[in-house]
């Protein structure tokens, strides 16, 4: 209605129940309209509206018609018509519901205690906690009601702008001694807590436990414990500078009962004790100080050890912030121990910190990622033991991180069988798709080279496995993602795509995106990149266009060659002067030719290789059993004897008979 109050009533659950109001140590809520431009003239428009409107959580009863006020006299309510204020301050929405003090204009009923509070409220445009309302019967302790309480006033501004016109008011009224309940744990003793403020107001609470007793409108401490005292400022609020307005101090004080609780009845014994625990602790020292220094070196050991794996998990860059946000886990993980009112377990402590920790990550624009991963890996471990393919594995890409590390590149991660490695981060640099071309170059050779001298160890076929390479370059978003087990993380669609280069490459190739292919031509190596005759299906992207790029270095087969072999223009002509020659010789002379086409003429060279490798695996297997059976031998031979050769021959024996032992292999 564009009114300059709220109109509208609020969701009930933004009010809460009464079981809401027990958890958040509040009496009574409200929400009365208010603000700068509710003046008196409104009053007659808002009677009307609020009177059919069903406020006070939901009663459409009982609500008064008109603004109204208690007579100072009878008690009763009468028409709030001239007031001195410009605004209104009704009661509107209330927690409990209470429908026969809707409307009430609360400015002209409860007085000093309210009106200072509300027009520092207006003033400062913040929340502000009014002084505090004290009993005035004393002979009445027992009634919590009367106990010290304030007002909580929260203003509601039209605009989420805090200097846009203030158009309601949500007031609470908070009792102090909600504050010390379930604070204190049973065993300990009492405690009696004394609240001042500057407004000159004293009253003071006795703490039992999770049990609160209020014991009067001034500083009831035993004088006995008055050095002992704990003292803090409650200035939650920020409290203002408007005249009225009090600063609060609590100071907590000891009791009898809770020096009672610590007075010990032996004191005598104790000390016995801590002398003889004196005299067996100085000669414990004199032989901790003979270890201290293998123990510190220990330590140092594992310092180092642990400070290696932290600098192989995380880059330099992010160490120090996983450091520190560890930090500031364990100091989180300390203060949940000291809340022993917490309501959360670990899970959700640990849930609120990540919410409120900053994350650790970067945004990387220039990257290239690499995949890289063994072909038929799957089946040659499906035959092998655990240890020969974790052997494989660690001579591989072990090889693998002497290079990254020589050349600069990152190693993320290794999942299964598949190394990933990304250049141009944490330190950004131009050449990343150079250095990750000549990086993949090496890894190729080394894994050439690495399973071929396991072969021997690790059986046949170990030396038909081969590698994918597959790079892409672009954008990355890098961090640590944290978590039970911390790990530094790639996420975006470079390292998709790079994934989809090795799974759509060939054995032995190194299979590499348009974008790296334009990252090595700015860089003057666009030779490197040679064009891919078919185009490739890539998920997500469709039909793309990629590279190889060229492996060619000392010993290592060209690019060329891991494609389908092709007859060329002088093996051609070689071919037709073999044929012409046959033709020009002698008939008598002549003899077939047989042609052997290269395809057949390679797997038959292949086929001799794979042969001569078995043979030599079996050689090293035999080998290996004849040794064991000859130190086993050498352990139990007894003291040497003359030989006895027995010439004599019997008709009735066969070969198989001379037999003495038989190894079974």
């Amino acid at each position: 209605k564009n009114k300059g109050w709220l109109w509208e009533p609020l969701p009930e659950s933004l009010l809460g129940d009464e079981q809401d109001q027990d958890r958040g140590s509040t009496r009574h809520l409200n929400g009365p309209p208010s603000g700068d431009s509710v003046n008196i003239g409104d009053g007659d428009e808002w009677a009307e509206s609020s009177s059919g409107s069903g406020g006070s959580g939901g009663f459409p009863t009982g609500i008064m018609p008109y603004i109204f006020r208690f007579d100072a006299e009878t008690f009763r309510p009468v028409n709030d018509t001239s007031i001195p204020d410009p605004y209104y301050a009704v009661f509107w929405q209330i927690t409990p519901p209470v429908p026969t003090i809707v409307n009430l204009n609360v400015l002209s009923s409860f007085g000093d205690a309210f009106v200072i509070p509300f027009k520092s409220m207006l003033a400062e445009r913040k929340a502000v906690f009014s002084q505090t309302l004290l009993p005035e019967d004393t002979a009445n302790f027992t009634d919590t009601e009367i106990w010290p309480n304030n007002y909580l006033l929260q203003p509601i501004h039209k605009t989420l702008s805090k200097q846009s016109p203030i158009v309601a008011l949500y007031s609470a009224v908070i009792p102090w001694h909600t504050y010390f309940e379930r604070v204190v744990p049973d065993e300990v003793g009492s405690l009696v807590v004394v609240i001042s403020n500057t407004c000159n107001q004293t009253f003071s609470y006795q703490v039992d436990g999770p049990d609160v007793t209020f014991l009067g409108n001034d500083d009831m401490h035993n004088s006995k414990y008055s050095g002992m005292n704990l003292t803090g400022s409650f200035d939650v609020l920020d409290q203002l500078k408007s005249e009225g307005i009090c600063k609060y101090t609590i100071n907590v004080y000891p009791t009898s009962s809770l020096e009672d609780a610590f007075i010990s009845s032996n004191p005598w014994w104790y000390m016995l004790a801590v002398v003889l625990i004196f005299v067996v602790t100085s000669g414990v020292f004199i032989l901790y100080d003979c270890f201290v220094q293998i123990r510190q070196n220990k330590v140092m050991d594992s310092a180092v050890k642990t400070n290696a794996i932290v600098s192989s998990m995380f880059p330099a860059q992010f160490r120090a912030r996983v450091i520190e946000d560890d930090a500031a886990k364990n100091m989180t993980a300390i203060t949940h121990q000291r809340l022993v009112t917490s309501k959360f377990d670990d899970g959700e402590h640990e849930k609120a910190r990540l919410l409120m920790s900053k994350p650790i990550a970067d945004l990387f624009p220039s990257v290239t990622v690499m995949f890289a991963d063994i072909a038929d890996f799957t089946a040659w471990s499906s035959v092998r033991e655990p240890s020969q393919v974790f052997m494989l594995l660690e001579q591989v890409y072990s090889s693998f991180d002497v290079v990254a590390k020589r050349r600069q590149i990152f190693k993320v991660e290794t999942i299964g069988d598949c190394y990933v490695a990304a250049c141009g981060l944490p330190t950004p640099r131009k050449d990343h798709a150079v250095a990750m071309v000549s990086f993949a170059r090496e890894c190729l050779r080394d894994m050439t080279e690495a399973v071929q001298s396991l072969e021997v160890l690790l059986g046949p076929d170990t030396a038909d496995l081969t590698m994918r390479f597959g790079l892409h370059s672009g954008p990355v978003t890098a961090g640590v993602l944290r978590g039970e087990k911390t790990r530094f993380q790639l996420f975006g669609d470079t390292v998709n795509t790079a994934a989809r280069m090795e799974s759509s490459g060939a054995r032995n190739q190194i299979h590499i995106s348009s974008e790296t292919a334009a990252q090595l031509k700015s860089c003057g190596k666009g030779h490197w990149a040679i064009k891919r005759d078919n185009v490739v299906h890539i998920k997500g992207k469709g039909d793309v266009q990629t590279y190889w790029a060229s492996a060619r270095r000392a010993g290592t087969p060209s690019v060329a060659s891991a494609k389908e072999p092709v007859q060329h223009g002088n093996q051609q002509e070689q071919n037709a002067g073999e044929c012409s020659a046959s033709q020009q010789a002698p008939p008598d002379q002549r003899r077939p030719i047989v042609h052997t086409h290269p395809n057949q003429r390679s797997k038959q060279t292949e086929q001799a290789r794979k042969t001569q490798r078995l043979i030599e695996w079996n050689v090293e297997v035999l080998q290996g059993l004849l040794q064991k059976i000859i130190a086993m031998r050498s352990d139990v031979t007894s003291p040497c004897t003359d030989l006895v050769i027995n010439t004599s021959a019997d008709s009735n024996s066969t070969v198989l008979d001379e037999v003495k032992e038989i190894i079974e292999l």
